[in-house]
């Protein structure tokens, strides 16, 4: 046989610090040849390494190994990886006209036996049981040493499924698989650890043997029993009918976990119903087909069906039930009338499905109308009767009627009759003397509502009648004789049980006769205090800065400054003393509250004083010396004004009253501020302006409306 090369293949060895290869190991075969000389060549970078000799063995194998370590060629001028350009060329060196030649396009490489670790696979348990797909668990333990850093692995399991790579980091590795278990014998399977970093180190392996699964021969049949409300096992060949109530129908074979059951009820599907149980509500003269089909995997589908026939059960009553709007059941026996409104009437006896009912509105039968419930508006005033006939088949008619009495809405037109102690009817418009007088209601449809009564705010009694003791004598004036006629304010408030009714009043004034010779109404005296501060107010502002009353570009007013600071003490003072004075006898023959007088007077003089000095510290000369005393003052009086407002809890009528008392006063001196404060005239008029149209326009217009919503205030 003639001599014969082959090479078979090329391989670089690298240390584990990098992947540049120091060694080169090229195997092939050999016939009729004992030394084979091998050469390496780079053709990318024209290096060739040297040539070495190695022997061939009795199976005609052969194995070089280039050690770039031992000058066999320069570390580098090898690289790992595709797109290569090395050629190969062996030679027998005994015969120089037999050689092979051989091209590689790829340099595969793998480390050192030196850098790869050590591995070491065992299996550590299988689970005792399988899973219901027929799988069992297999726990295995790899026992890694040695491993540089970094070292990637990933495990092959054998069946043809393999784990995710991951990094090493401490040893031992466990892993968990479930292995297909459902065959009839044991399976062997063969599970690796592969080391995919670094490349080429071998892989730790070890048999894996997983018994079968116990898998449950297939079921032959299904069997249905038929379960009552109590518990009890009913005897469905037996009986022709069911009582009716609530069923359950159970799946007595086959049982088991890996099941599925699927529910039909006359032919339809019942989606959701997957349990071994089906509940079903039975109606009297009905008949129920249910199904089941049940499915074990690997079996063929089973299924069985049980008909229920509910027995024919005439009722022996029908009752209607009333409904509001808002879900509540009423109780007729206990309402005397009903709110106007939407209300349902219902049937609640018998509530048999599939009932055609009829409905009749005080006898006129309402065409159409079939369902068990009817819904009806109830109107103001209105009474009327709903009756409902029924008739169950096989069965008498049954009816039931409800009479709905709508409550009645107290007259619009409500009044108050006024009589004396005599029995005299009161004409209103004359003065009434001291005593006791009777108030009648009046109007209709007020035996069904709620007639409340109060003189002056203060309740007074129930009922169609009151009584109210009358005292003339007057109050909120200081009289130097007899007191000044006072006045009671009467009211009478009529409600209805009908939310939709709107209350009803009535009001009348009894006026005591004037007595007094000579009276001062107290608001007036509370008026000139208020007055005279304010005018002291203005003097003492103008007395702080002079320059208030001149005006550089109206000449004739550059004497003014003279004047005021002559004028403006005395008038200060002078102001100061008489408010002082009328205080005093305002408080004297007043008898002044501290929530009805004092607060009031005290937050109208501080905002009053407030704002003059914020008037006339507009004045470019004045800012410093009056603004700061003004927005102290305004603050303050605001303050108070809140203060009262939280702490003595005033009428809306009174709150605007007394706002509107301020804008009086505001009114009358706000001439004088205008007329003297030259320094501001340019821009005076619109303040004042705006403060009275203020003050005046929210106390006077809002005082007309609270005290006429409330007339009591």
């Amino acid at each position: 046989m003639a001599c014969q090369i082959t090479v078979i293949d090329l391989v670089g060895i690298f240390p584990n610090v990098n992947q540049t290869p120091d060694q080169l190991e090229v195997t092939g075969t050999a016939q009729e040849c004992g030394k084979v000389c091998v050469t390496v060549q780079n053709t990318l970078n024209n290096t060739t390494t040297i040539e070495l000799t190695g022997e061939v063995d009795t199976d005609g194998n052969w194995s070089i190994v280039f050690d770039a370590n031992n000058g066999d060629f320069n570390l580098g001028d090898f690289t790992c990886g595709s797109n290569q350009k090395i050629v190969v060329e062996a030679r027998c060196c005994n015969d120089p006209n037999c050689g092979k030649t051989r091209p590689f396009d790829v340099l595969n490489c793998r480390p050192h036996p030196q850098d790869c670790p050590s591995v070491t696979v065992e299996v550590i348990s299988v689970a005792p049981d399988c899973d219901t797909q027929g799988q069992r668990s297999v726990t295995l333990r790899a026992t890694i040493s040695g491993a540089p850093d970094p070292t990637i692995y990933e495990w092959d399991f054998g069946d043809g499924q393999n784990s995710s790579s991951e990094v090493f980091s401490n040893s031992p590795v466990e892993i968990t698989h479930n292995y297909d278990a459902s065959g009839p014998g044991n399976s062997s399977y063969i599970a690796e650890l592969r080391v995919v970093f670094p490349q080429g180190c071998p892989s730790g392996s070890v048999t894996v043997d997983v018994p079968p699964c116990d898998v449950p021969p297939c079921p032959d049949r299904v069997s249905l029993e038929v379960v009552d409300d109590a518990g009890n096992i009913i005897d469905t060949e037996n009986l022709q009918c069911l009582p009716t109530g609530n069923y359950s129908v159970n799946v007595a074979e086959p049982s088991g976990s890996n099941l599925s059951f699927f529910w039909t009820v006359d032919g339809q599907l019942q989606q959701g119903a997957t349990g071994s149980q089906f509940n079903v509500d039975l109606i009297a003269g009905s008949s129920i087909e249910i199904n089941v089909a049940v499915v074990q995997d690997g079996c063929p589908p089973l299924a069985d069906s049980v008909t229920l026939t509910g027995c024919q059960q005439c009722p022996d009553r029908a009752v209607l039930e009333v409904i509001d709007s808002n879900g509540n059941v009423i109780n007729l026996d206990d309402a005397e009338c009903l709110p106007t409104g939407n209300y349902t009437i219902r049937v609640s006896e018998p509530a048999n499905a599939g009932l055609n009912y009829s409905w009749s509105i005080d006898g006129q039968l309402q065409s159409g109308v079939t369902g068990n419930q009817f819904d009806y508006n109830l109107s103001e005033s209105e009474t009327v009767e709903i009756s409902m006939g029924v008739q169950p088949p096989g069965c008498p008619i049954l009816t039931d009627a409800v009479v709905l009495n709508a409550c009645t809405c107290p007259d619009e037109n409500i009044g108050i009759e006024v009589t004396d102690s005599d029995g005299n009817t009161v004409d209103l418009n004359n003065c009434a003397e001291s005593g006791a007088y009777f108030m009648q209601a009046t109007g209709d449809n007020l035996d069904d509502a709620n007639l409340q009564w109060t003189v002056n705010g203060t309740p007074a009694g129930n009922g169609t009648q009151t009584t109210v003791n009358f005292n003339a004598s007057s109050t909120g004036f200081c009289c130097f004789s007899q007191s000044a006629p006072a006045t009671s304010d009467v009211k009478l408030t009529a409600s209805s049980n009908d939310p939709n009714c709107p209350d009803r009043e009535a009001s009348v004034i009894l006026t005591g006769c004037p007595s007094a010779k000579f009276c001062i109404d107290c608001w007036l005296l509370r008026l000139a205090i208020l007055f005279f501060a304010t005018l002291a107010a203005i003097g003492a502002a103008i007395w702080l800065c002079t320059a208030a009353v001149v005006n550089p570009v109206v000449p004739f007013t550059a004497g003014w400054a003279g004047i005021a600071a002559v004028v403006a003490p005395i008038v200060a003072i002078v102001a100061l003393i008489i408010a002082v004075l009328i205080l005093l006898f305002w408080w004297w023959c007043c008898k002044p509250t501290w929530c009805d007088d004092w607060m009031v007077l005290l937050w109208q003089i501080l905002l009053s004083a407030g704002f003059v000095f914020v008037y006339f510290g507009t004045c470019p000369a004045c800012i410093l010396t009056l603004l700061p005393i003004g927005v102290i003052l305004f603050g303050g009086g605001v303050g108070v004004f809140i203060w009262w407002i939280a702490s003595c809890s005033p009428t809306l009528c009174k709150i605007f009253f007394e706002i509107g008392s301020l804008g009086l006063v505001q009114l009358v001196v706000s001439w004088l501020e205008l007329i003297i404060g030259a320094c501001v005239w340019f821009w005076g008029w619109l303040i004042l302006l705006i403060w009275n149209t203020l003050l005046n326009l929210l106390g006077w217009i809002g005082t007309v409306i609270a005290c006429r919503v409330n007339p009591n205030q």
